[in-house]
């Protein structure tokens, strides 16, 4: 199972887990101020490396029940996507939720 995220319509990564050394969890969690370049670097290495891209066709997946799913908007409505999060289970979309404002009040739509 890939779990999928678009915080942008359109735009589809994978989310994926990074391991860490127990050097590393000490620094994430050291008060320590001599160790905040290093935390400042492997923040930055983790949002790095826990997002992978997708293939052509799952990305076309995600983006037909993104458009399956989104709201049928007035004319004078206003959207914004907040984020869109989906289980890719290796053949479909099989649940997820998505996260939006319409007109300026947050809305979900979970499947």
């Amino acid at each position: 199972m890939k779990n999928l995220q678009s915080i942008e319509e359109g735009k589809w990564v994978e989310l994926v887990s990074v391991e860490l050394t127990e050097t590393e969890q000490a620094i994430l969690l050291s008060t320590n101020s001599d160790d905040f370049e290093s935390k400042l670097a492997l923040s930055e290495k983790i949002k790095t490396e826990s997002k992978k891209s997708v293939s052509a066709t799952i990305a076309s997946k995600a983006k037909s029940k993104y458009n399956e799913i989104k709201p049928s908007l007035k004319e004078t409505d206003v959207y914004q996507l907040i984020a869109a999060d989906f289980v890719y289970d290796d053949a479909n979309i099989t649940s997820g939720i998505l996260n939006y404002r319409l007109n300026g009040e947050h809305k979900q739509i979970r499947f």
